[in-house]
Formats: C-alpha cells, sequence, structure tokens
C-alpha cells in the first residue's frame, strides 16, 4: 500500500491501565474512529513466529526481528493503518505506541498531514487497580513499578514531555471523556462537542 494516509492520526498513550482502550472505544463509536493496537500486533507477529524463534519471549523476538530487518514492524503498522482507512474509519488511533522514535518513523512513513500525541495517565494506585482486574492478575505495587520503569526504560517517558496533551484519567468515566473530547475538537479530530 503505497501513498500517502490522508486520515489524520492520534496516538494515544500512557502507561498500563491509564484508560487508552476504553477511550479507544469512546471514539470509535460516537465519531467512527478505526483503532490499530500496537500491543495486538505485536502479540499476533510473536503468535505467528517461525520455529527458529520459539524459544524467545516476546521481547527477545521483537528485537531479532528488528535486527534482520529494521522496518518490519513499522512496515506492517503502517499497512494496517492504511488498511483501516480504505476500511472508511478516520481519524486513527494508534494506540499503544512505546517509543517517540516510533511515532516519528510511523507518521513520516504514512505521510500524514495531521498527528498528535495523546498521553493519558492516572494514579499509581488506581493504575494499580486497574491492572490487576484487567489482568486478573495481583501484583503488588513493587511489580508494578517495575512493569512501569520497564515501559519508562523503553521510551515512554519521551513520549509523554513530547506530548501535545495530557489527560489524568481520575476513574470518573464521563468528565474523561468529555474532556478528551474538548482536546480533539481543538485539535479539530472531531465535531462539535
Amino acid at each position: 500500500m503505497n501513498g500517502s494516509c490522508e486520515s489524520s492520526v492520534l496516538y494515544l498513550t500512557g502507561p498500563h491501565a491509564a484508560g487508552k482502550t476504553e477511550l479507544c472505544g469512546h471514539l470509535t463509536s460516537e465519531y467512527n474512529f478505526g483503532v490499530v493496537e500496537t500491543g495486538g500486533l505485536m502479540r499476533g507477529l510473536y503468535a505467528d513466529r517461525g520455529p527458529q524463534y520459539r524459544e524467545l519471549s516476546m521481547g527477545e523476538y521483537v528485537r531479532a526481528v528488528e535486527k534482520d530487518d529494521s522496518d518490519f514492524f513499522g512496515n506492517m503498522l503502517v499497512d494496517r493503518v492504511k488498511r483501516v482507512v480504505l476500511e472508511g474509519a478516520s481519524p486513527v488511533i494508534i494506540n499503544g505506541m512505546r517509543t517517540y522514535s516510533y511515532i516519528n518513523s510511523t507518521t513520516e512513513r504514512l505521510g500524514t498531514k495531521s498527528a498528535k500525541v495523546l498521553w493519558i495517565e492516572a494514579n499509581r494506585d488506581l493504575l494499580l487497580e486497574r491492572y490487576n482486574r484487567r489482568e486478573g492478575r495481583s501484583l503488588c505495587p513493587e511489580e508494578f513499578e517495575a512493569l512501569l520503569a520497564f515501559d519508562m526504560n523503553l521510551g515512554i517517558s519521551e513520549i509523554r514531555e513530547k506530548a501535545d496533551a495530557i489527560v489524568v484519567n481520575e476513574g470518573r468515566v464521563d468528565s474523561f471523556k468529555e474532556e478528551t473530547d474538548k482536546i480533539l475538537f481543538e485539535w479539530g479530530f472531531i465535531g462539535m462537542v
């Protein structure tokens, strides 16, 4: 799929369990946004990995594939976004980017005229509670902090620093959606709110 992407792109990012997927559901049902989940894309690749990669963890697999072909994930992501646009959804949310360099390279590859980064966050206790409920786990605060630190070491903290806007999800669904809608209206992603 060659050519530029005529759709606006919203990069939705933030720590685990901040409310990104919930927000994707709202924007899809209310405004016909398309969604590309980077985590789902990576998990799908990992599940379909070849025999030479069977013994690797998902992180090791991603590093090995990108060592062999540094554009592999980026090309797949861009193709998926263009497919979502062809299916009639617009704008497109790319949910779950973990490094700012991926955001830059994806935007460049897409050739989109309008791309924004929206960071979603919540306080640590709420993140931990949501994460454990969603994943059916019972991580202690120290284990969850280690998971967050891992993401920060990947480069997610740079995304927060450079985000076009930050929304704090305090657990009140209506106010969370309303605040986000106002930002997206200001950016021209949605009509009157």
